[in-house]
């Protein structure tokens, strides 16, 4: 019988902030910045599927054989969806419903108890020149181009994914405010008609480089993401990968252990496995294998996993201007900043509010590598089919409520305003921009 894929958020690894992601070196089992995968005190045999990995091994429920022929071999070298995806445990079995109810609504109240008491204030901000104005306004001419491009580009698939997850709505029932490229090119429109601040009104001068600055990250964002789903379905073209926030494809189901146990001997091994992701290891003595179609399987659903993480992360990157215009940073993050007002539209945008959901705990990896720590101990010390089996559910269960839980918390963002009596427009600039991330 067929068992649904348990997850929860813990599992899911969705967390207020995200880690960049590190890049992985070709050579000898290193990473840039790091140790040999399997260093001098490790290198013991890789382990056997005759071996006990843990109590937590989840044995595969019962399906049709994985085999689906045509797979390309794809290697990609950033693969942090491996750290937040797979060391993770299975969980119990639960409906779909179920799943569906458990998705996360992150309250704002994110900052310690006792931040309003700190003595922060505002740094300055640097001085602006119509020159700089200048050359914000070629920028976001720029970004919106190639938002107008991506879009244009995108199949009805993709635009119909884009509009559901980074377009703002209450439900999934509400249809859209206006078409997404009539949105933006409202706003961007509206800004470069205004006409520029009196060369000697300074606060105006930066006001109207924020305002520019903002819709430029934002417009990048949006197509950012298009390009992402885009590549999800170049994805799906390639390998069959079931990808459900596009609703292609089938979900995996396994064969039984014992059934995937016998097609080890024709299998992978975890050397070959990680040579995909650029990394190169020397195990000692015979290794186990786990089967083509598993590891195939692994493979594909960790490249999809990478292209959704890459929807939030890299989204953040495309703000950083803007913050960092304001001196804000993960060192310092906004206190008492006062609203962005957005000249065009009369918009207060609510700079603390929007980081602070966002940001607040993205923090920069820091001591033990957190990839290399799973590829030494969980890849390669727990490469059997067992376990790799098992690693495929888990991956299966994250490319399939990764976004749903990050709309379930954008959602709680303009709920949460809402509660507040700061209701937020559905085409203004602020829950535009926390859709995008």
């Amino acid at each position: 019988m067929e068992k649904e894929l348990p997850v929860d958020a813990e599992e899911r690894g969705l967390t207020a902030g995200n880690s960049v992601t590190p890049s992985v070196a070709a050579g000898k089992g290193e990473l840039v910045g790091g140790d040999p995968v399997i260093d001098p005190e490790e290198e013991a045999n890789l382990k056997r599927e005759d071996q006990d990995v843990g109590e937590d091994a989840a044995v595969p429920p019962e399906g049709v054989s994985l085999s689906k022929g045509g797979r390309g071999v794809s290697s990609f070298g950033r693969i942090f969806a491996l750290v937040s995806s797979l060391a993770v445990g299975i969980g119990v079995v639960m409906s779909s419903q179920q799943l569906r109810e458990m998705l996360p609504e992150t309250p704002l109240d994110l900052l310690p108890a006792d931040f309003e008491k700190g003595e922060t204030e505002p740094q300055p901000m640097p001085t602006v020149s119509l020159k700089d104005l200048m050359q914000c306004e070629e920028q976001l001419r720029s970004s919106a181009a190639d938002f107008q491009r991506s879009w244009d580009m995108a199949t009805p698939r993709v635009k119909e994914a884009f509009v559901k997850y980074f377009i703002p709505s209450m439900e999934d029932s509400q249809a859209p405010p206006i078409d997404p490229p009539a949105l933006y090119i409202k706003h961007v429109n509206g800004m470069l008609g205004a006409p520029r601040p009196d060369p000697t009104d300074v606060s105006a001068l930066q006001e109207r480089k924020m305002n520019l600055l903002l819709l430029r990250g934002i417009c990048a964002a949006a197509a950012g993401n298009l390009k992402r789903l885009g590549d999800l379905e170049k994805l799906y073209a390639q390998t069959h990968v079931p990808v459900p926030v596009l609703g292609l494809g089938k979900q995996i189901k396994l064969p039984p252990l014992p059934e995937l146990m016998d097609q080890e001997d024709d299998g992978v091994t975890v050397a070959e496995f990680l040579k995909h992701f650029g990394i190169e290891v020397k195990p000692k003595g015979e290794t186990s294998r786990v089967p083509r179609d598993v590891a195939q399987s692994l493979q594909d659903l960790l490249h999809e996993s990478e292209l959704l993480e890459s929807c939030i992360s890299e989204a953040r990157t495309h703000f950083f201007p803007f913050f960092s215009f304001q001196g804000i940073d993960n060192e310092h993050p906004p206190h008492g900043h006062p609203n962005v007002h957005i000249s065009h539209s009369g918009e207060q945008f609510n700079v603390n509010r929007f980081f602070c959901d966002v940001w607040f705990g993205f923090k920069h990896p820091k001591g033990k590598n957190e990839l290399l720590g799973f590829l030494k101990d969980t890849v390669a010390g727990q490469w059997c089919t067992k376990r790799a089996a098992d690693f495929v559910l888990q991956q299966q269960a994250f490319v399939t409520y990764f976004l749903e839980t990050e709309l379930g918390r954008k959602r709680a963002f303009l709920r949460e305003a809402k509660s507040k009596g700061e209701g937020l427009d559905l085409e203004g600039l602020e829950a535009i921009a926390r859709f995008l991330v």
